[in-house]
């Protein structure tokens, strides 16, 4: 079988995608209860990090934000419930990068998952850009 290529990667948040979830996930981050780790890594309040869309423009490849009650069958399949998750989605499919437990360990540094990423992308061995 062919090396997978990169079609995108999927940020699925442990959040919904909603008024009353936003406004839900709003209280929860004043109250420093923010559930979701990947939004910690990623946003600061309700923006994105400077740092992310940094390293977002250098994956060279489109990042798609996903939600819990947004996920398509086959992202629903891939995650399975562990949420947050990041994700490849490639030509031959859904495949996971970066579980719940590795996010943990980014000790919320949009740089550290940014590696993280280029990591798991070539451990899974994933065809990147025009080749």
């Amino acid at each position: 079988m062919s090396r997978p290529k990169l079609k995108s990667i999927v940020m699925a948040y442990n959040a919904d995608w909603s008024l009353k979830g936003g406004l839900s996930y709003l209280a929860d981050t004043i109250r420093g209860e923010e559930p979701c780790e990947l939004c910690r890594i990623t946003y600061g309040g309700v923006t994105k990090k400077t740092d992310w869309k940094q390293c977002e423009k250098q994956l060279l490849t489109p990042v798609e934000e996903v939600y819990r009650n947004q996920l398509d069958p086959e992202l629903a399949a891939a995650v399975d419930g562990a949420f947050p998750m990041v994700l490849a989605r490639t030509d031959q499919g859904v495949l996971p990068l970066l579980r719940p437990e590795a996010l943990l360990g980014l000790n919320r540094d949009p740089v550290k998952l940014y590696q993280a990423l280029l990591d798991a992308i070539a451990a899974a061995d994933i065809l990147v850009g025009e080749a």
